[in-house]
């Protein structure tokens, strides 16, 4: 690509890269591959999101919640696709990152560990408690709460009604759409993507604008 058909957007990141200091780039974590033939190809993307810092833990005890006044449960698989679900459509459709949680492409769909692992006991059962997380505080544990913004809150709702009359297995349907981020990610199976994140560059890239409420993509 010549220089005079380099988009100026990428051509002035370009540049503010090159200027950065050595010590300043983080490569830490960037494994030691050479072999690029399988990986996840995302679009390059200038969108600035601006970041919640919610835990993830606490997003699923206010979705818990919210089903409960509904007359409504979540077994743990269905729990992790609501969550997705709030975090996909908050990136897609409002710019905003709820949490930084890692969001990874597991075997049924999207998955945080952090949602997995707490309510994991319940197996494929409704979820029969609330998740739980250490308080540096309080010097205990105590349940995960978050105080979210009123309009976070009314986002999240809308979210959740559209898909809280969906089975586990219909939700993971969803989540698995054709070229999406999860199946982009899955079907890549990129050794250069450890623990097949499910990265907030790719579900700009891949994620459907808006999902309907018949198909739900």
């Amino acid at each position: 690509m010549s220089r005079a058909s380099l988009d100026p957007t990428i051509a002035a990141e370009l540049r503010r890269l090159a200027l950065m200091p050595d010590e300043e780039i983080d490569t830490s974590d960037v494994p030691e591959i050479s072999d690029w033939t399988r990986a996840v190809r995302a679009r390059f993307s200038t969108t600035c999101l601006e970041s919640r810092g919610y835990d993830i833990r606490a997003i699923a005890n206010w979705i818990l919640d919210y089903l409960s006044e509904l007359h409504l449960v979540a077994s743990n698989m269905s729990l992790n696709k609501f969550a997705y679900f709030v975090l996909e459509r908050g990136i897609v459709e409002k710019n905003i990152l709820f949490t930084a949680a890692r969001v990874e492409a597991w075997d049924h769909g999207p998955v945080f560990r952090e949602i997995y692992h707490a309510v994991k006991g319940d197996k494929d059962q409704p979820i029969s408690s609330r998740i739980s997380r250490y308080s540096v505080r309080d010097r205990e544990i105590t349940e995960a709460r978050d105080q979210f913004y009123a309009e976070d809150v009314v986002f999240f709702k809308s979210v959740i009604d559209d898909y809280k009359d969906l089975t586990a297995a219909q939700l993971r349907r969803v989540s698995h759409r054709s070229d999406g981020p999860w199946d982009s990610v899955w079907k890549s199976a990129a050794p250069v993507n450890p623990g097949m994140v499910i990265s907030a560059e790719l579900i700009l890239a891949t994620a459907p604008k808006r999902r309907d409420l018949n198909g739900r993509h």
